[in-house]
């Protein structure tokens, strides 16, 4: 018998996922808002979380907004947030540093998005 949706089975329970997001300039805040309050869902089903946001641009200004969009109620906070952030220069060579950052932290996580 399969568990209901809502239930996570005993096995998955508290996997560590680390989730790499490429926000280069930030013009494409809107649609990664949305994409980070989807992956809330595998906080709320008792994953732990990790948001990686890789940018060219300063975090600070879309740091509020990222937050609020990565409230778990679960844990009655935010899910665990990191920014890293490169020069404008690396230009379409962001895309290779989110393989790097998860290449980096293998041992760490048990899925990677």
């Amino acid at each position: 018998r399969r568990s209901p949706l809502h239930q996570l089975p005993a096995d998955v329970w508290g996997m560590r996922v680390l989730f790499v997001v490429n926000c280069f300039d930030g013009k494409q805040l809107p649609l990664m808002l949305l994409q980070l309050r989807s992956a809330t869902q595998f906080c709320e089903f008792g994953w732990h979380l990790h948001v990686l946001i890789q940018t060219a641009v300063s975090p600070g200004p879309m740091e509020a907004a990222v937050r609020r969009a990565l409230f778990c109620t679960r844990l009655n906070s935010s899910v665990e947030l990191s920014f890293q952030q490169y020069k404008a220069s690396v230009g379409h060579g962001l895309a290779r540093m989110s393989r790097v950052a998860v290449a980096n932290n293998l041992d760490l996580y048990d899925f990677f998005i």
